[in-house]
């Protein structure tokens, strides 16, 4: 049988792959470290009709109405999306449904304790599924969800963020399954606001 044919979009720049986002988008990273405050330093604000550049301390990418989306990193290595700014969340979505981030690591370049940024910010979300991901502090909270229907993490690893692991205010069916959380300090390490969440053979350090 003939192989099936590759319909995934294959980048190798942060700009590339800001640029690729779109509505059912399959999106494949190659291996490497993508610097995405660098990358929108010298993008214009309006990226495209999905990404838009904000700018708090430093820039952040916001992406916005996309559904359909798959973002993965490649088998062949390591892939590291990281953002400078200490406002700044890594990844922010908004008004997104039916989105897959899976074998990627996130984080946030500068030293622990001094964030005010999430790692992945998730607002008015549904159906988003987040697959072997490495998300790492300084970060406030590995995730950050508001107002956002049907979460789950699978086999993630949160660790070293200042706040906590999770923030959900407003979420429903949110899970996570598989996940290590470590060397995570501060505050509420599960923050929850009138949201509830189920966890299955995940570990605590």
């Amino acid at each position: 049988a003939p192989e099936p044919e590759d319909t995934a979009i294959h980048v190798s720049t942060a700009i590339d792959l800001l640029n690729a986002i779109a509505p059912g988008a399959e999106i494949v990273i190659e291996p490497g470290t993508y610097n995405l405050t660098e990358a929108l330093r010298d993008a214009p604000d309006y990226i495209s009709e999905y990404v838009y550049s904000t700018f708090n301390d430093g820039f952040q990418a916001d992406i916005m109405d996309v559904n359909g989306l798959v973002i993965r990193g490649s088998k062949e290595g390591k892939v590291e999306l990281v953002a400078e700014p200490r406002y700044c969340d890594v990844l922010c979505f908004k008004n997104c449904s039916d989105i897959t981030l899976e074998n990627i690591t996130l984080g946030h370049t500068i030293e622990p304790g001094h964030c005010e940024g999430s790692v992945i910010e998730l607002d008015d979300c549904q159906n988003i599924t987040l697959n072997d991901l490495d998300l790492y502090g300084c970060g406030t909270y590995g995730v950050a969800a508001n107002v956002v229907s049907v979460l789950d993490l699978n086999n993630c690893t949160i660790h070293d963020c200042t706040y906590g692991i999770i923030d959900l205010i407003e979420c429903s069916d949110v899970a996570m399954k598989d996940c290590t959380l470590r060397d995570n300090r501060g505050y509420d390490m599960l923050s929850m606001n009138n949201a509830f969440i189920t966890c299955e053979g995940c570990s605590y350090d």
